[in-house]
């Protein structure tokens, strides 16, 4: 069902947004969670969305569908890409409707902020590496690392050194 929540509270706040209740709907992928990968080889994701039977979805360009068997839809996209977009089609009495849908990939990213050449600035989804004349350069270097809503905001950063951990948490 689609339903419009509005949200109103001190201050003038007037808030408006429509949400999708979608049954049926399934997204499994075939990794908890997609890691930095090393090399030029980009890993491939697989994802599997299953719908009620009434129902289609079809990735966008970004995205491959492989295979399809009644209601499941197995889809392939490179884990560089954040997000799977599709549309989500289906037949109401004299009326066809799409839904859009936009899938974020579990993957962990990291950027690094402080650089003078702004090298490692844009989230990135492969290891690297950074020399050690460079790092020493900066001032401030800045780690960012982004983890994906499951992990509950909350792990473990390790150096070489057993010395040196740092429990990450929100902010």
């Amino acid at each position: 069902g689609r339903f419009t929540i509005r949200l109103r509270g001190p201050h003038q706040i007037d808030e408006q947004f429509i949400i999708c209740v979608v049954p049926d709907l399934r997204i499994q992928f075939n990794r908890n969670i997609y890691l930095p990968f090393e090399g030029t080889e980009v890993p491939k994701v697989r994802m599997a969305v299953s719908t009620h039977e009434d129902m289609a979805f079809e990735p966008s360009q970004s995205a491959q569908l492989i295979n399809r068997q009644g209601n499941l839809h197995e889809v392939l996209v490179e884990s560089t890409e954040n997000s799977v977009q599709g549309m989500l089609r289906y037949h109401l009495p004299e009326i066809q409707c799409e839904l859009p849908l936009n899938i974020h990939v579990p993957k962990i990213q990291w950027r690094l902020q402080g650089l003078a050449d702004h090298r490692f600035s844009s989230w990135c989804d492969r290891i690297d590496e950074l020399n050690f004349d460079d790092w020493e350069a900066t001032e401030e270097l800045l780690l960012d690392v982004k983890m994906p809503v499951f992990i509950q905001e909350r792990g473990k950063l390790v150096c070489d050194s057993q010395e040196d951990i740092r429990t990450l948490n929100k902010g």
